[in-house]
């Protein structure tokens, strides 16, 4: 027999995909041990005897199945789960069989792929404290979307936004939103690469990014810390290393999304993923960031404030601690642009770029020899602002 306590693995998956759906094999990692999961869940395909604390009702049944091979393999609900579900949380029962079609699951490649991204970047959520469960999040209505401005953040789905601006629905409908992260003083546009470098040539992203104006911004305020900003998953920093790469050798700098958006700040899908996201989503984090690390006569201002590059005995200094690649990319053009004569040097001696431990890797492939290197680590950093918002998943 099976009890499902709170905090145990059982409970985690059985909260997680009424929501979610489907749960990709491959990223177990984002939940925890991997070995451990993998043992659970080959357990869970199997008939068991399930009981909650302090509760009489058994329930006999096969919790999950587990289909397709490779990249594609996914867990998901056995059929004969549903009806524990169902006594278990009927909220959560009626969105699983609404948003699922019944229990009934396409096995489309690009179908499964979508239902993934979704899944990570829930969870990549839930784990830094933003919650994503939609029975959770307040509702997201066309009258009043301007108005979500909350204390806490929150992640929607991309089919949530689509069906609070139904009038526009077909136009942003093809393209790769994941979905939106709201927070107390602006909104993310939010995006999952998994471990594919896309071909974002065509305009709807742009067409994305306005429709999200016009639904979270009354008017179009140049000024805001979150305009135009983007929050970009991939599976680990080789990653944005490839799309950096792709821009750099194609000359395309008028990629899509780069020419989208002014901010965006890539997330690898691991630990410290988790606590990068928790830190972009706490308030006046950027200006707190910077003010922790330098004196503010040193910073130069930009979009909504401070920018993260500062000046320090001549050296000019980019903190890649706000994980912005868009912007990373600008400073290294701007390097090769004085270098070459084309922009003047100035009083500017020499060029560094700051980041933390686990980007060491990916700014050094990057920039080569052209600048200095620094690291600051994630303690620090947590320390300096008191950042202890809990995790969503026990």
């Amino acid at each position: 027999m099976i009890t499902i306590r709170p905090g145990s693995h059982v409970l985690t998956l059985l909260s997680i995909l009424p929501f979610v759906g489907e749960f990709p094999m491959s990223a177990l990692r984002l939940l925890g041990s991997v070995r451990s999961y993998k043992d659970l869940i080959h357990k869970l395909t199997q008939v068991q005897e399930f009981r909650f604390p302090d509760r009489d009702e058994r329930f006999t049944c096969r919790l999950l199945n587990v289909c397709g091979r490779g990249n594609r393999k996914t867990v998901r609900f056995h059929k004969s789960a549903l009806p524990m579900l169902k006594w278990w949380d009927e909220d959560m029962y009626r969105l699983y069989m609404e948003e699922y079609d019944n229990h009934n699951f396409s096995g489309n490649a690009r179908h499964i792929n979508r239902n993934h991204l979704l899944a990570e970047t829930a969870v990549m959520c839930l784990r830094a404290g933003v919650e994503a469960n939609p029975l959770d999040t307040p509702d997201m209505l066309e009258d009043d979307i301007k108005m979500l401005r909350c204390a806490n953040p929150f992640f929607y789905f991309a089919r949530e936004v689509k069906r609070a601006y139904k009038e526009e629905m077909n136009k942003i409908r093809y393209t790769r939103l994941a979905g939106v992260l709201t927070l107390q003083d602006g909104v993310y546009t939010v995006y999952n690469l998994r471990n594919e470098v896309p071909n974002w040539m065509g305009e709807g992203e742009s067409k994305v990014l306005w429709h999200m104006e016009s639904m979270f911004y009354p008017i179009r305020e140049e000024e805001h810390p979150y305009h135009r900003s983007a929050l970009m998953f991939g599976e680990n920093y080789d990653v944005a290393l490839s799309l950096m790469q792709t821009i750099r050798e194609t000359k395309k700098l008028d990629y899509g999304l780069f020419r989208s958006f002014f901010r965006i700040r890539y997330i690898p899908m691991n630990d410290f993923g988790v606590r990068f996201l928790r830190l972009v989503t706490s308030d006046n984090w950027r200006e707190n960031l910077l003010l922790s690390l330098f004196e503010p006569k040193q910073c130069t201002t930009s979009w909504g404030g401070l920018s993260f590059n500062v000046f320090v005995d001549g050296i000019d200094t980019y903190c890649f601690l706000d994980g912005d690649i868009r912007n990373l990319f600008n400073f290294r053009d701007t390097i090769l642009m004085r270098n070459e004569g084309l922009l003047p040097r100035n009083t500017i001696r020499g060029h560094k770029v700051i980041c933390y431990p686990e980007q060491l890797a990916f700014v050094q492939e990057f920039f080569g020899d052209l600048v200095e290197y620094a690291t600051v680590t994630m303690d620090a950093v947590e320390s300096a602002l008191e950042l202890d918002r809990p995790s969503l998943i026990d």
